[in-house]
């Protein structure tokens, strides 16, 4: 389910009905590369924070029993190489997971300007629905969303 009204959306690229489900796929990818952007989960209301951070021990218990598994079979696997990269996807796997708990870790409500930012990328996405413009000067602009995300990113490392 989106944190955007889809309603909203739709107004703000001046779609027509007919295109809703193509404005929903906008807004989902939007959406979730705002949340990649920002190393965090953004929750609508601070219920549905809570109750995902109150989870945080349970994605961790899972995460270390999966990756316990996986190395277990790496282990049963006779040629070397093939055991090196069924740990190497293991190690993966763990990394991953733990990047997810540390984004419900670091999870912020939905506010104005992740809101403004999301918008903008789905407006981004819906006008430019092709990787190339044919017949037209191509001119880069600005990425006001990052402007507008980059203050609440976490993690944002070296």
């Amino acid at each position: 389910m989106s944190l955007i009204d889809i309603d909203r959306a739709m107004r703000h690229v001046l779609a027509e009905p007919e295109d809703q489900d193509l404005v929903q796929d906008k807004l989902d990818a939007a959406e979730g590369a705002a949340m990649r952007y920002l190393n965090r989960r953004v929750f609508i209301d601070q219920a549905e924070m809570v109750s995902a951070k109150a989870g945080i021990p349970q994605m961790m218990q899972a995460a270390r029993e999966a990756n316990s598994a996986a190395v277990a079979a790496a282990h049963l696997v006779d040629e070397h190489r093939d055991r090196c990269i069924l740990l190497e996807h293991a190690r993966q796997a763990l990394e991953d997971a733990w990047e997810e708990v540390d984004a419900v870790a670091y999870g912020i409500l939905l506010n104005p300007e992740i809101v403004s930012a999301c918008l903008l990328i789905v407006g981004h996405l819906y006008a430019n629905r092709e990787d190339v413009v044919v017949g037209a000067l191509a001119t880069e602009l600005p990425l006001a969303s990052m402007h507008l995300l980059t203050p609440y990113r976490a993690r944002m490392g070296v």
